[in-house]
C-alpha cells in the first residue's frame, strides 16, 4: 500500500474474499473505504481478474446511488485493492433483523419501501449498462443517517461481455474480450436472495429478471419481516428449496399478522419459478410498488366494454369503484321503466356505501363506452382503515348516514312515480273512457295511454307498457288498442279538466 497516500484506520467488514477497511487518503485529506482482496484468494488469477473487474464496472456506474469508486492498484505488500466513497450507516438487512423492525406499523414499512425503490432506480440503472447485479441482498445495501442509499458489492455481476452483448455507447466494458466460463453447476450469490436459474448454476439463463427474483426476495422480507425460506434447514436444504422457489406461502410467515396482500402479490410475482412470469424489467417491478405506495395500485383495475354494467341494482355489494378512463350511466329500473340518475367520467366513485353496509345495489352502473375502475373491495379498504382506527370509525359511520339517506330518497321516489302513474291512467280514463261490456270496469284506447306515458318519461314502448301493466286493475289488450280499468268508483274519476290552450 503506498503508505505515503493511503493510512489503514481498521477494519469495517469482512466477506468470503475481501475485507474493507476505513482509510484516510492523505492526497485528499478525505476518509474512503478501502476494498483490500484476500492474500489467499489473490493466489487464483481468475479471483484477481474478478476482483479488479468489480472495481471498473462499478467505477463505469456512475449512479448517485451506486458507490463511486476512486482508485485501484497494489500496495505496497502486493495486495490488491480498490478504493470508493465511505458510506457510513447500517445496511438494510441490520435495519430488518433488528427486533424493533414492524412491518405492520405503516409509516415504517413506507419508509423501508423508499429505500426498495431507490434500490430499483440504481439496479434498473445498472441493468441499461448491460450490468446484472446477481447477488442483491439486504446485507448489500447501506442506509445512511440522512437516507443516502447506495448499492453495494458488484462483485459476481454478470458483465456485458459474459452475455454475449456487443461494446456500444455507454455499455460496461472490460478489459478481457471472452465470456467467463463458470465451472459448471458452480453457485454463485446467496441462497435466501438467488433465483432458480442461481441456485442451478445456469448462469447462461442469467439476465436482468434474476435480478428481480432477488429484489422479490428483499420486498417478501420488508412486508413479512422474514425471508422467503424461513430461517430452518440446512443449506443444502434452503438450495434444495432455492433451486425450485419453493417459497414459504405468506399466511404461514405472517404467523396470524396482517399484511397488505396487494403488495404481497407484486412480492410473489416478482419471485415467480419461470422467469418469463416475473415482471419483464426491475422499473415494471419499481412502478407497481410505487403505484401501491400512493394508493391506486393497492387495488386491481377492470376494464369493462360499452354498454357492459359494472355493478347492477339488486346485486349484493362488496366493493368501490373509481373511474380512471371512461364514461358510465348510472340508472333504476322504476315501476318496470329505466330512469336515468346521472352520467359519471372519469375520476368520479360509485358503490362507496355498499362495501360497509352490506346491502344490495340500489342502481346499476353500464358503460357508455369503454371505461377503466379501479376496484376497492371491503377487504381491501377494511385493511387501509384499520391501520387508522379512528379514519375507520368515521368513514363508516358516514357510509352507513349516506346509505339510509339514500333509502329514504328511494322511498320518495317510488311514491311520486306511483302517485304521477295513478294520476295519468284515471285522467285518461275519465276523458277518454266509457263503461265496457263488463260490470264495474271501464274502456278506453289503448296507444294514446302509452304513448303519453312514453313520451313524458322518455320510455321506449315496451317499458312503457311494462310500467302500465303493473297499476292494479288495468287490463291491456293491444291487438284491439284497448285498454281496461276494473273497480273504478265514480269519485275517482273526477279528475279536474286539463288548462285551456295558452293563446
Amino acid at each position: 500500500m503506498r503508505k505515503e497516500r493511503l493510512e489503514d484506520l481498521g477494519l469495517l467488514a469482512r466477506g468470503g474474499m475481501a475485507t474493507v477497511h476505513r482509510a484516510r487518503d492523505a492526497v485528499l485529506r478525505r476518509l474512503v473505504a478501502m476494498k483490500r482482496l484476500d492474500p489467499e484468494i489473490a493466489r487464483r488469477e481468475e479471483e484477481v481478474e474478478r476482483f479488479r473487474e468489480e472495481a471498473q464496472v462499478t467505477a463505469q456506474l456512475d449512479h448517485p446511488h451506486i458507490t463511486p469508486v476512486h482508485d485501484l492498484g497494489v500496495d505496497s505488500e502486493g495486495r490488491h485493492y480498490f478504493t470508493m466513497r465511505l458510506v457510513e450507516g447500517r445496511t438494510l438487512e441490520h435495519i430488518l433483523s433488528n427486533p424493533k423492525y414492524d412491518p405492520t406499523e405503516p409509516s415504517l414499512l413506507s419508509r423501508t419501501l423508499q429505500i426498495f425503490l431507490t434500490v430499483c432506480d440504481a439496479v434498473s440503472f445498472a441493468h441499461s449498462r448491460g450490468v446484472i447485479h446477481c447477488d442483491l441482498k439486504p446485507a448489500n445495501v447501506m442506509v445512511g443517517p440522512w437516507s443516502q442509499i447506495h448499492v453495494m458489492d458488484w462483485g459476481i455481476a454478470r458483465l456485458p461481455v459474459d452475455r454475449g452483448i456487443a461494446p456500444e455507447g455507454r455499455t460496461v466494458t472490460v478489459a478481457r474480450q471472452k465470456k467467463r466460463v463458470e465451472p459448471k453447476g458452480r453457485v454463485l450469490g446467496t441462497i435466501g436472495y438467488m433465483a432458480p436459474e442461481q441456485a442451478r448454476g445456469k448462469h447462461d439463463e442469467i439476465d436482468e429478471r434474476t435480478d428481480v427474483f432477488a429484489l422479490g426476495a428483499i420486498l417478501y422480507r420488508a412486508i413479512l419481516g422474514v425471508p422467503i425460506y424461513g430461517t430452518d434447514g440446512s443449506q443444502d436444504e434452503l438450495l434444495a428449496r432455492a433451486m425450485f422457489a419453493e417459497i414459504t406461502p405468506p399466511e404461514r410467515a405472517a404467523a396470524g399478522r396482517p399484511y397488505p396482500r396487494r403488495l404481497m402479490a407484486i412480492a410473489l410475482k416478482a419471485l415467480s419459478l419461470e422467469k418469463k412470469d416475473r415482471h419483464p424489467s426491475v422499473e415494471a417491478l419499481h412502478d407497481e410498488v410505487e403505484s401501491w405506495l400512493l394508493g391506486a395500485g393497492r387495488h386491481p383495475t377492470r376494464t369493462v366494454k360499452a354498454g357492459e354494467a359494472i355493478v347492477r341494482e339488486g346485486d349484493p355489494g362488496d366493493c368501490a369503484f373509481i373511474i380512471t378512463r371512461g364514461r358510465c350511466v348510472v340508472w333504476k329500473n322504476v315501476n318496470g321503466r329505466r330512469q336515468t340518475l346521472r352520467e359519471m367520467g372519469a375520476g368520479e366513485v360509485f358503490g362507496e356505501t355498499a362495501i360497509f353496509a352490506s346491502k344490495r345495489r340500489t342502481a346499476t352502473v353500464e358503460a357508455l363506452e369503454e371505461t377503466t375502475v379501479i376496484e376497492v373491495s371491503r377487504a381491501s379498504l377494511e385493511e387501509d382503515l384499520g391501520r387508522t382506527w379512528m379514519m375507520g370509525d368515521v368513514v363508516r359511520a358516514l357510509a352507513y348516514r349516506f346509505q339510509d339517506l339514500d333509502a329514504r330518497a328511494a322511498r320518495l321516489r317510488d311514491s311520486a312515480e306511483d302517485g304521477a302513474l295513478e294520476r295519468a291512467v284515471l285522467a285518461h280514463f275519465a276523458f277518454h273512457g266509457a263503461p265496457s261490456d263488463v260490470a264495474g270496469e271501464r274502456v278506453a284506447p289503448w296507444s294514446p295511454l302509452r304513448d303519453a306515458w312514453a313520451r313524458t318519461h322518455e320510455l321506449g314502448i315496451d317499458q312503457a307498457t311494462a310500467a302500465l301493466a303493473a297499476y292494479p286493475g288495468l287490463r291491456i289488450d293491444a291487438a284491439a288498442d284497448r285498454v281496461y280499468l276494473s273497480e273504478i268508483l265514480d269519485e275517482e274519476l273526477d279528475v279536474p279538466p286539463p288548462p285551456p290552450p295558452e293563446e
